[in-house]
């Protein structure tokens, strides 16, 4: 945002609203990913219960389902750090 502010943007300034754009991104899918952590820290543990799992089976399918896509995106993340090609 502060190169924007400069009188020597006017080249680059596609080039600077485009990274500007794809590092907003990048903030909001990082803040996304810690919220997303955080519930899945939380409830692990209780849909691992096979009592849980037992009196609430509609609920835990749709856990497990959840777990398998959280652990697939930051298995393919570990996989290609490169964090921009994950934005």
């Amino acid at each position: 945002q502060t190169m924007r502010g400069s009188p020597f943007i006017k080249p680059i300034e596609g080039d600077c609203k485009a990274w500007e754009f794809q590092l907003k991104y990048a903030q909001n899918l990082l803040d996304e990913w810690i919220n997303v952590q955080k519930t899945w820290l939380y409830l692990e543990p209780i849909f691992s219960s096979e009592d849980i799992m037992r009196q609430l089976p509609t609920e835990a399918r749709r856990f497990k389902g959840v777990d398998q896509l959280w652990r697939k995106t930051m298995d393919e993340t570990v996989s290609n750090p490169t964090f921009m090609t994950q934005a």
